[in-house]
């Protein structure tokens, strides 16, 4: 997918990421209902049988997925994963071309990061690479501190690695 074939509606939005498993296609209501998606001020599942009507049977999109606590627009976070994808996702291009706060962009570019290592480490045990194929190895310590002061907290060494020719990746938490 390019820049500019990007989903410019929330519907379009919603669409691809329910195409890609991120959002649900379908739910059900407490009573057993397929509920239908209405997508307006507000993005939510609501019952339509007379029965439940009078019960408010209403679900926000967000609830039960990754956007549960997130405020930002579906078209945006689609926008942002793409450009994070890119490596475009610097504080001033997000707030000039997502409208997104600086507060924002670093929470959503540090999710993006938990997912991939998430990710990573889910991924069955198995060698890569092999004859004539390189595989690039690295290690890495994450700590945290801010502005180096105050306690360090314990560090954690990551060794991971990535095959040139296969993108095969790997990564192992070193105890």
């Amino acid at each position: 997918m390019k820049l500019f074939e990007l989903p410019k509606t929330e519907e379009e939005a919603i669409q691809l990421l329910q195409e890609k498993g991120v959002l649900p296609k379908r739910r059900v209501c407490p009573a057993g209902h397929d509920m239908k998606l209405y997508i307006g001020g507000r993005v939510q599942w609501c019952c339509n049988i007379r029965s439940c009507r009078g019960d408010k049977k209403k679900v926000n999109m967000r609830v039960g997925n990754w956007f549960v606590s997130s405020r930002i627009s579906f078209v945006t976070a689609v926008r942002f994963v793409y450009c994070w994808t890119w490596e475009m996702t610097s504080m001033l291009s997000c707030e000039r071309e997502l409208g997104m706060s600086q507060h924002t962009t670093v929470d959503w570019s540090s999710y993006m990061r938990e997912v991939c290592v998430y990710h990573l480490l889910l991924k069955p045990d198995k060698m890569i690479g092999g004859e004539k194929l390189i595989v690039e190895v690295d290690e890495s310590v994450f700590t945290k501190r801010k502005n180096n002061m105050g306690r360090v907290l314990p560090q954690q060494w990551i060794f991971g690695g990535i095959c040139r020719e296969t993108s095969e990746c790997f990564l192992i938490e070193v105890l």
